[in-house]
Order: structure tokens, then sequence, then C-alpha cells
């Protein structure tokens, strides 16, 4: 008999074999459905994974990239402070002697024009011997001041020859110069070196593209490209800006980089409840902890057990402040007298104060104002000998070379000179700072345009972090908590990652067509958002910038690179809590 092929499923069914055959094969149909759709999701949780993870590390290295970089920009501030104080008195030393040797020069000058004017009068009046007999005692007290003032000259030149103050100016000039120059290449470069890290990470995890929200948003960095797309934001720092903040320049030169300390006012440890405050750093914690000095700046690093103040300390230990005020005490006290000595009034004068006096004894009267008229007349002689005597305070022929105001060891044209180049540097005026000197040069010689000869400090930019209001002020932000720190201190992140291929696509559909996920980072300090603190720090945190999505997707409009535009339509689309949770869970 036949096998009918109709009657073969009936006879494979009825063997038990077949039956087992057939149960299996069945059984394998949803079997391997099942493995497929386990494999693809494993294979859709493993690129969500990655993914997200790619976007932790891109945060995170932005962040990073950014404490680096604010802690570098710290050191430098404080480098600052110690070359502009070694710069702005080494500059202010270098004019000061070339201002009092200008000054003494025309001393000298201005004695030879008196020799000229008032002894020359003697040889036309008498002639012959008699008249250059006069005139050389005529010039003799002029002759001799001229000799005292050249002294100065080689005193004044051999504070130049001790202390080199130009090849001072020419070292801290140098390094103010690459300091700004480093700061500047750091703030220029730091979105492009962002983009480069964060590249190599999307490479490590074959991410497709990235793009950071409000990447390069003010352009003030060189680097900033509006091509490149995957650009980070730029450092959270303005630029001499505001003008005040060159207070807080000045507040680190004055009180030192290790801030401001409560710790030396006395009044609170006796006023009860005020003692715990005692020990509260007002600026700079971070440094007070690190046993940086407080209230001990590069201004006030002179001797440690004398003139702490740096002009004072600089115009003592160069001997520029004894030469100043000795030549003050010159011109107000030595005179370029008309040398012809009064014989015929002298005499006379004599015996009448001895008469004078005698008579006072005589009735019993006091003596004391007398006294002191004949000491006064002891220490100028030279008034009772010399007809006509004039000094350099009234002499008007010549420029009359005598310095506007007193100098005095701790007050003179150096001292002033610092001060008020530093005063212009604290107030931003940075034209002014430069130009105090050639300012003063003018007005103490007389002579418009000599200051132009003159050294200058060179100019600096300071790199001001945002406060947390991401208002531009001065005032440093103290122990500042998370929430504190502006936007511009947390980098959002996104990534792009395409799906891995997927077994039986056709049959596995997948209508995803990539995995987009964000992730937010912080640059912050937990001691103080200020120009000095070397405490920066990274770390991740919860995407606050993505509850305003609106704004972020306003943000994406036109930069976002073309693999983000389906999740910023997305981003705009989106409605409650529900269709967010299933936006970013995909």
């Amino acid at each position: 008999m036949s096998k009918s092929p109709k009657n073969i499923p009936h006879r494979f069914l009825s063997d038990l074999r077949g039956q087992f055959a057939f149960l299996t094969v069945i059984g394998l149909i949803p079997l391997t459905f099942l493995t497929f759709s386990i494999v693809n999701s494993g294979s859709a949780i493993q690129d969500a994974t990655r993914s997200q993870d790619a976007a932790d590390m891109i945060a995170l290295v932005h962040a990073a990239e950014g404490a680096r970089s604010m802690n570098t920009l710290a050191m430098n501030h404080i480098s600052l402070t110690q070359n502009y104080a070694t710069a702005v008195h080494a500059s202010s030393l270098d004019n000061a002697i070339a201002i009092h040797n200008a000054v003494l020069s025309g001393a000298i000058a201005e004695a030879g024009i008196y020799i000229t004017d008032t002894c020359d009068f003697y040889p036309r009046t008498f002639g012959g011997k008699i008249g250059g007999i006069l005139f050389a005692i005529c010039a003799a007290p002029a002759t001799a001041y001229i000799g005292e003032l050249a002294l100065e000259i080689d005193r004044v030149q051999g504070i130049r020859r001790d202390y080199r103050p130009e090849d001072a100016l020419a070292i801290s000039g140098d390094a103010l110069r690459a300091l700004n120059d480093q700061n500047r290449e750091i703030f220029d470069r730091f979105p492009e070196a962002v983009s480069e890290q964060a590249s190599l990470i999307a490479e490590a995890h074959n991410v497709t593209d990235i793009y950071f929200d409000e990447s390069c948003a003010r352009g003030d960095a060189a680097s900033c490209n509006p091509q490149d797309r995957r650009q980070g934001m730029e450092l959270p720092v303005t630029i001499n800006e505001p003008r005040a903040a060159y207070l807080n320049f000045c507040a680190g030169l004055f009180f030192g980089t290790g801030g401001l300390s409560s710790a030396n006012v006395p009044i609170l440890d006796q006023v009860p409840g005020l003692s715990s405050f005692a020990s509260v750093p007002l600026m700079n914690g971070s440094f007070e902890r690190r046993l940086f000095p407080l209230n001990q700046g590069p201004m006030y690093g002179g001797a440690a057990n004398g003139d702490r103040y740096l002009p004072v300390h600089v115009s003592k230990t160069s001997e520029m402040g004894y030469a100043l005020e000795d030549y003050q005490d010159m011109a107000h006290q030595k005179r370029l007298y008309d040398g012809v000595i009064n014989v015929f009034r002298t005499p006379a004068e004599l015996t009448a104060f001895i008469a004078r006096l005698a008579s006072r004894i005589f009735w019993g009267r006091s003596t004391s104002g007398m006294q002191r008229d004949a000491e006064q007349r002891a220490r100028n002689l030279l008034d009772t000998f010399i007809i006509d005597g004039t000094s350099t305070a009234d002499y008007h022929n010549g420029s009359g070379f005598a310095y506007p105001m007193d100098q005095t060891l701790d007050t003179n044209i150096f001292t002033i000179m610092v001060e008020a180049r530093i005063g212009a540097q604290c107030t931003g005026q940075i034209g002014q700072a430069n130009s105090v000197g050639s300012q003063l040069t003018s007005f103490v010689t007389g002579v418009p345009g000599l200051g132009g000869l003159f050294s200058t400090v060179p100019d600096f930019d300071l790199y001001h972090p945002i406060q947390g209001s991401g208002s531009i002020t001065a005032l440093p932000t103290i122990t500042p908590d998370l929430d504190d720190f502006h936007d511009a201190y947390r980098p959002l992140a996104f990534v792009f990652r395409e799906g891995a291929n997927r077994w039986s696509p056709l049959a596995f559909r997948d209508p995803n067509p990539g995995f987009v996920r964000y992730a937010q980072g912080i640059t912050y300090n937990p001691d103080e958002i200020s120009m000095y603190s070397q405490n920066w720090r990274a770390r991740l945190i919860p995407a606050t910038r993505m509850l305003d999505r609106a704004t972020v997707a306003q943000r994406m409009e036109g930069r976002v690179p073309p693999a983000f535009e389906d999740f910023r339509s997305d981003l705009h689309a989106v409605g409650g809590a529900a269709d967010w949770a299933d936006l970013v869970t995909r």
C-alpha cells in the first residue's frame, strides 16, 4: 500500500517522536522571538547606557576643565599682585631718580644763572682787581652750593647703580606680560579645549554628535567659532569688569591674597558675643586654611621688624628718601647769597644788640626773646655778614628748582608716585596709572612732555568670576552653596548616539533612530567666589537647567547639530510630566 502524502502529517503526529518534534518546532518560534527581543532590548539598553555615560563624562570634563582653568587664573592673579608691587616700586624709583637728577641739574643751572645775574654787578661797577675780588667773594656761596649739588647727583647715581631699578622693572614687567598672556590664552582657548576633550570621549563611546547648551554664548573667547557646534561654554569670568573688580585686586595687594581676617581686630575679643567672629576670614577663606598670611599683602611686605609698608621701606633702604629729604633741606636752608661781607653793618648791629641786652638785664626784664634771636642769628650767620642775601625758595630769576611739597623719609616724590599709580590702578584707571609719572615729572620740572621719557608698568587684565546672581559685582560670595552659582558655572551637555544594528530589523521594527542623552556638571568653590581662591572643583549635579525646557529648545534653534533636531522638536511639543518622562526614557 502506497503512502499518500496527505497521510504523512497524520502519521507523523500519530507517532510519539513526531509529536515531540512538532512541539519542539512550534516552541522554538516564540522562543526565537523572545530571544531576539531580549538581545535587541539588551543592545538598546547598552546603547542608552553608553550614551548616558558619555553625556556624564562630557559634562564632567567641561566642569573639570573649568575648575582647572579657574584655579590657574587665581594662582596667576596672586603672582600679578607680587610682580605688580615689584614693578610699580621699581618704575617709581627709576622715575624718582630721573626726576631728582633733573631737579638737581636745574638747581645747578639756577645757581649758575644767579652768579651771572647777581655777581656780575661788581666787575661792571668797580672793575679791575677789586671787581674781580668782589665777584669771587659774591660767587663763593653759590659755587660751593653747585659743588654740593654735584655730589648729590653722584649720590643718586650711586642709588641707581646699587639697586638697578631698571633691571627690576624689566624682569617684573616681563613676568606681568607673561602672566597676562597666559591668562588670555586660558580664556581664549577654553571652548576649544573643552571641545577637543569632549570629542575624545565621544569617539571612545561611539557617540555620533555632541552639543553644549549656550556654547560660546558671549563670543568673547578668540577660539569661538560659530561654525563649530561642538564647542563648550566660555569661562564664567568677566575681563576687567566691573571696574570695582580692581578693588579686589588691591585688597590682595594690601591685605594679602590670604585674605582679610577679623582675628586682628581687638574689639572682637573684648565685646561679649563677638569673640566667635575673631577667627572668621572675611574673604579668601581657602587661603586662610592653607596658612597663607592674612592682613599682609605685598604692599606690607617690608622689613619684618621695621617699616612693613613697602614704599617707606624702599624709600629708606635705597636711601632715596634720605637724598630727597637732604636736598629739600638744602634748597630751603642753603643760601645763594651775594657774598660781600658787610664790615660796616655788623659792628653797629652787634653794639646795638649788646646795649639792648644790658638794658633788659638792668631793668630786670626777660631776655628769653633776645636769646632766641641770638640763637637764630648764630644758626644763620650769613644773614649777618652778607648783603642782599636771596635763597632758592624765593629766587625766581631761574626756574626755582625746589619740590613743591616737603620731602621726608615717609612722604616724598617716590612714595607719592607709588601711591598715586596704585590708586589709579585700584580704581581701574589704567591709562591714568601709567601717566602719573609723566604728569608728576612735568609738574616738578616745569617741562611739558619730559615725563614721556620715563618708565611705565605694563598693563594687565583681571579675570573676575561671575557672582551667583549673575550680576557683575566686585563683592565676593563667601562660603556659597551649589544653588548660589550662576548657570554660567553649570555646563549642560547633550550627546547623540546611533543605535547598533538589530537582529532581524524588518521583523523587529525599531522606531528609535538613535539615543539622545544629557547631563549637567558644575564648576564650584566651597570657600568663595573670588579671583584669588584656588579651591575650584567639579562634579555632576541634577540637570536643573532642563527645568526650563522651552528656553533650552529656543537656544537650540539654528544652532543645534542636525542629529538633535528631532529632540529639539520633541522639546517644543512635550506636554506634561508623562510626555517628558516618555521622552527622556527612550
